[in-house]
């Protein structure tokens, strides 16, 4: 668990870095052209995940519902991104930021909608804390 944590940390400072530099960046340049900017690492990675995946799972084979799932979930975070990028023009990023980070909410609801996860008691109370917490950034 000590090792996921540092990863989860590494991973937060990260996204408050994300955030910060495409706040700079739709602050000099249109949001669209931003998207294709921020685009261009993952058309240059795409050998390498490739390659990394061969690596460490040869012999799996191509599964279409994983493509479907993983396209999907591009789309939405295209599409996200892309809202997300336009309002940066008009709002304080750390605004910004708090109400689209709330998505863990929308996650949780589909995950039980879909049977993946378990809706209980605490994790109501979580979603309560984030929302007053958005009402607490955008005052």
């Amino acid at each position: 668990m000590r090792g996921t944590a540092v990863l989860l940390l590494l991973a937060t400072i990260l996204w408050g870095v994300w955030a910060f530099a495409q706040k700079s960046a739709v602050a000099r340049a249109h949001p669209f052209t931003v998207q294709w900017m921020y685009a261009l690492p993952y058309l240059v990675l795409i050998p390498v995940w490739v390659y990394l995946s061969r690596q460490e799972a040869p012999g799996v084979p191509f599964d279409p519902v994983a493509f479907g799932w993983a396209f999907g979930a591009g789309v939405a975070a295209v599409s996200a991104l892309g809202l997300f990028m336009i309002a940066l023009r008009t709002t304080d990023s750390s605004l910004a930021v708090a109400v689209t980070g709330a998505y863990p909410v929308v996650t949780l609801i589909l995950a039980s909608l879909a049977g993946q996860e378990t809706f209980t008691l605490q994790k109501l109370a979580g979603i309560a804390v984030v929302v007053i917490g958005i009402t607490i950034l955008s005052r």
